[in-house]
């Protein structure tokens, strides 16, 4: 019979493994680099065969927006771990450039989905009212990320 309570424990354990921040900055790390050594292989593909499918530029557009959140994570726990003397301002500014990508990288896996889905012509009057938004929402993030760059401590709150 198991023991529910050895179960517990090492669940505990695992957790505690898991959610250490230097477990999180080595899975941050490798996902940044596989997802780099995805985007090289796809290009060199891609200038072999001198054409483009709108699916393998979602597809890569995609990724680089990912890649952009894992550099911003793998910045904000090389501070807290390793370089607590570094600026909080260069970990909020690509923080913040991380949530502007995020918007970019939501909108262009939908695209990508729908591209494979449709054969038909992929900017529809949905998409066309969905990029606006999706422009102005990003801008205001990187916006954000240029202008509010006054915080100097990760215990002050943004001003709105």
């Amino acid at each position: 019979m198991i023991n529910l309570s050895n179960i517990g424990l090492f669940l505990s354990d695992l957790e505690k493994f898991i959610g250490a921040k230097n477990a999180i900055l080595i899975c941050a790390s490798l996902s940044f680099f596989i997802k780099l050594y995805i985007i090289t292989k796809l290009l060199s593909n891609t200038f072999k065969h001198r054409r483009t499918h709108t699916s393998l530029s979602l597809l890569i557009i995609y990724i680089c927006t990912s890649m952009i959140a894992d550099f911003a994570w793998m910045i904000k726990l090389i501070r807290e771990l390793f370089l607590p003397a570094m600026d909080y301002r260069l970990v909020l500014f690509w923080i913040r450039i991380a949530w502007a990508f995020n918007v970019i990288q939501a909108h262009s896996l939908a695209l990508f989905i729908e591209s494979l889905i449709k054969s038909k012509k992929l900017i529809g009057l949905r998409q066309k009212l969905y990029i606006p938004i999706t422009i102005i929402i990003s801008s205001l993030f990187f916006l954000i990320a240029i202008t509010y760059l006054t915080i100097l401590h990760a215990l002050q709150k943004f001003p709105f």
